[in-house]
């Protein structure tokens, strides 16, 4: 039989491997920074600006991914009036899982 998984390990689990990504992420930015500001020759203040453009980069993707995500989307709140079957659903599956709406 599978294993059953906790709700709560996996949202452990994926805070994790999302600081990966992002301290990933982070240095390829700084890594690509650096390297035009050789080619180009910028010296120590062209790898100040690289380093700092991708910290700057990496940080405001980190908290407005969420937001980005929703307006790509065209994402809506969904009215328990018209959605009434879906809110429903969402609080059957919360009570099972043990996890709050």
């Amino acid at each position: 039989m599978a294993e059953r998984l906790d709700f709560y390990d996996l949202m452990a689990q994926n805070r994790r491997r999302t600081g990966v990504l992002m301290f990933s992420f982070f240095v390829l930015l700084m890594l690509v920074g650096i390297a035009v500001s050789i080619v180009v020759g910028g010296g120590l203040i062209g790898v100040m600006f690289a380093v700092t453009l991708s910290f700057g980069i990496s940080f405001s993707s980190y908290f407005s991914s969420a937001s980005i995500a929703l307006t790509a989307t065209r994402a809506k709140p969904a009215a328990r009036e018209e959605f009434g079957r879906l809110h429903n659903l969402v609080e059957e599956v919360s009570i099972a899982a043990g996890v709050p709406k």
